[in-house]
C-alpha cells in the first residue's frame, strides 16, 4: 500500500508543477507591492496627514452650533417651576445658538498648517521608500 501511494506521488508531481505559471520578475514584484502591509499602512498614513491638512486649514472658519431639546411629561410629576408634584401635562423646550471665530491665536494656525504640510511631505516620502524597498 505504501508503494502504491508513493508511485501515485511521483506521477503527479509533474501535473502539480504544470499547473503554475512561472513568475518574471517585473510581475514578482508588482504582486509583492500590491500585498505589502508596510506600503497599505504607508497609504494610510498619507491618507490620515491629508485629513490633519484640511482639519489645519478649517480651523481658520468659524464655527456654528445650533442645539435644540424638549421635554414631555405626562402624568404626576414634578413642576419644575413650583417644585411641587402634578397630576397634569406639562412640556417645555430649549434651544440654542452658538458661534465663535478666532481673532487671533499668535501665528498658530498658520505654524499647524505649515506642520501638516511637512507631515504630508513624510508620509509621501515614506511611501515611495516603502515601494522602493520592495
Amino acid at each position: 500500500m505504501n508503494r502504491l501511494f508513493s508511485f501515485l506521488i511521483i506521477l503527479a508531481i509533474p501535473f502539480i508543477s504544470i499547473a503554475q505559471e512561472p513568475l518574471s520578475l517585473e510581475k514578482a514584484i508588482e504582486i509583492a507591492r500590491e500585498n505589502s502591509l508596510r506600503i497599505r499602512q504607508s497609504q494610510l498614513g498619507v491618507s490620515q496627514s491629508e485629513v490633519d491638512l484640511a482639519q489645519s486649514r478649517q480651523a481658520r472658519y468659524p464655527t456654528l452650533n445650533l442645539n435644540s431639546g424638549f421635554q414631555y411629561n405626562l402624568g404626576r410629576s414634578v413642576n419644575p417651576v413650583t417644585y411641587e408634584f402634578e397630576t397634569t401635562e406639562f412640556s417645555y423646550t430649549n434651544l440654542g445658538v452658538n458661534s465663535g471665530i478666532t481673532l487671533s491665536s499668535g501665528n498658530r494656525i498658520n505654524a499647524s498648517i505649515q506642520q501638516a504640510k511637512l507631515a504630508l511631505q513624510s508620509a509621501q516620502e515614506s511611501l515611495f521608500q516603502e515601494a522602493d524597498n520592495i
